[in-house]
């Protein structure tokens, strides 16, 4: 068992495979960051409005911004005549990606 952990040391040893991991860590971070602050908004929304709030998806609403996301990108399924195709397809991917 020691030499999987050393072999795995030496992996994360390069250059490359450290950033990967660290830029991986720091997305996951921001994204559920970002997850939990939206959860916490709209329970304090709910609250003054009193109102249960997002309760529906998950244990106390917590996979939300998830579903949320799912239906923004489902939305839409029904292209109508006369539209570019591709940019009424990227339209809600492109929403979900940040400003340049």
């Amino acid at each position: 068992m020691n030499e999987s952990f050393s072999n795995l040391g030496q992996l994360l040893s390069t250059e490359p495979y450290r950033l990967l991991l660290f830029l991986v860590a720091i997305l996951a971070f921001v994204g559920l960051n970002a997850a939990y602050l939206v959860w916490v908004e709209r329970k304090g929304a709910a609250r003054f409005q009193r109102r249960p709030g997002p309760t529906e998806v998950g244990p106390a609403g917590l996979l939300q911004p998830i579903a949320d996301a799912a239906k923004l990108m489902s939305k839409q399924l029904i292209v109508p005549a006369g539209v570019d195709r591709t940019l009424f397809r990227a339209a809600p991917l492109l929403m979900m990606s940040p400003p340049s």
